[in-house]
């Protein structure tokens, strides 16, 4: 990936998330083992919900920890003409955020998920820097609710082929909310777009049993790369250099949990 003519860095190395992976290692042997365990030592019909029920609350605490742990390590590896990037705020405070978001998730039926989308991006959007200049959000849930509304009805009828146009649509909403210093992102995507891309990938992947995984996965990162823009004065020579440090851990529970969390 490039920018202005010049590549990005990456600088994470294997032995990090190597040892990230042994430190998690407690919690994600009590997510797999504890359904199991539990019903042994206690002889009841409830072991089997209980147990059941502490696994899930478990992968709810480790969601969010695993998502802002994730972006911080992934953000704080990367670089741009030797500049690095960083993730500033809690991984402690996206968890609260994201306690009470599934309380409201609940109370309001599901309707909350655009507030929901909202807090989340914004939470580790405005902590994102690049050098020692902040990344910023300013989308509003009320403006995605009527996409909610409207788009996840409309996909459940048409059987998930909607999907992309949903998806288009929120993706080109938050990326023209995103901003960085007097230039804010363009994105372009289109529901047509996306669902020749979705269909080509599922092509691929049947028709090679799954060997064409590599090229799904730069066919797609192509798409939204080139379909990305920054528009708006950039001041490229205020930035300086304020790099960050970040642990580990939270990547080895996105790994194991299945989730991609990358920009």
């Amino acid at each position: 990936m490039e920018f202005e003519g010049d590549r990005f860095a990456f600088h994470g190395f294997g032995r990090e998330l190597f040892v990230g992976w042994l430190k998690s290692l407690p919690a994600l042997t009590f997510v797999v083992f504890f359904p199991y365990v539990l019903p042994v030592f206690w002889q009841s019909i409830h072991a089997v919900w209980v147990a059941q029920l502490g696994a899930t609350a478990v992968l709810l605490l480790l969601w969010p920890l695993a998502m802002a742990g994730a972006y911080r390590y992934r953000i704080n590896r990367m670089s741009w003409r030797g500049i690095r990037f960083s993730f500033r705020k809690s991984t402690l405070g996206f968890l609260g955020l994201s306690l009470k978001s599934y309380l409201l998730l609940i109370v309001t039926g599901g309707f909350y998920m655009p507030f929901l989308r909202t807090r989340v991006r914004r939470y580790l959007i405005d902590g994102t820097y690049f050098g020692n200049q902040q990344f910023a959000y300013d989308g509003r849930g009320l403006d995605l609710l009527p996409i909610h509304i409207f788009a996840l009805p409309l996909s459940y009828l048409t059987l998930g082929l909607a999907l992309p146009w949903w998806t288009a649509m929120q993706q080109r909403y938050e990326w023209a909310h995103t901003f960085f210093g007097g230039a804010r992102f363009r994105c372009t995507v289109t529901g047509w777009g996306l669902f020749k891309l979705y269909a080509g990938n599922l092509l691929l992947l049947v028709l090679t049993l799954g060997l064409a995984m590599p090229w799904i996965l730069t066919r797609t990162v192509s798409y939204w790369t080139g379909h990305l823009a920054l528009t708006g004065p950039l001041e490229l020579e205020a930035i300086e250099q304020d790099a960050q440090t970040a642990p580990t851990v939270g990547e080895s529970f996105a790994d194991f949990l299945g989730f991609d969390f990358g920009i």
